[in-house]
């Protein structure tokens, strides 16, 4: 066996060394045959580049006309109407003067009785002669001012309304006892329809 290795050595070792010695010898003839390559083209000029193109001026432009939008189109109207434009005066219009200011409503007063006969101090009359009249109604009267039978003869509704809310516990009498047709018979003198339609008169209250 080792015979048969040192047998494979003594082959394999030559052809290693002839191997080596080819591969340096064509590394050695490669680079001369590039060397002489560069001599030969050393001379010659180095291609030039191509030419660029010049750039021409663009041509100058038009300027752009600007084109105003288009306007909406006006709403149709119906046929047959009018537009009506208010006209503008010629001449300012006139001034209207303010009216004048209402006087101030004066305030209404009360109503008043209706005036009544005055009374005269020589003319006093008994009026306990009227029926449902006594002495404390009598001077009840008096003290109102009411001294003759002209006086009751003479008044209103208004007047029997007034002097009856003034006669406290009596009031109603003027109307229930008809003080009024009484006294104007008396003022009258008419003593006998009087008597026909009230009774002789006592003076009784």
């Amino acid at each position: 066996m080792t015979f048969l290795l040192g047998e494979i050595w003594l082959w394999l070792l030559p052809a290693f060394l002839i191997g080596v010695a080819t591969g340096f010898l064509m590394a050695r003839y490669s680079e001369r045959a590039m060397a002489t390559q560069a001599e030969e083209h050393a001379d010659e000029a180095p291609p030039l580049p191509e030419a660029y193109p010049v750039p021409q001026a663009a041509p100058p432009s038009k300027p752009v006309r600007k084109v105003p939008p288009a306007a909406e189109p006006a709403a149709r109207r119906p046929a047959g109407l009018h537009v009506i434009r208010p006209q503008e005066p010629d001449t300012p219009p006139a001034t209207i003067p303010e009216p004048a200011p209402r006087p101030a409503a004066e305030p209404i007063a009360a109503p008043l009785p209706s005036p009544m006969a005055a009374s005269d101090p020589s003319e006093v009359d008994d009026l306990t002669l009227l029926k449902g009249v006594g002495p404390k109604l009598r001077d009840l009267l008096n003290g109102l001012g009411v001294t003759s039978f002209q006086q009751i003869a003479a008044w209103s509704d208004l007047d029997v309304l007034t002097y009856d809310m003034k006669l406290g516990q009596f009031r109603g009498r003027i109307v229930r006892d008809r003080w009024v047709e009484q006294a104007r018979l008396l003022a009258a003198g008419d003593r006998a329809a009087f008597e026909a339609q009230f009774g002789k008169s006592d003076g009784d209250a």
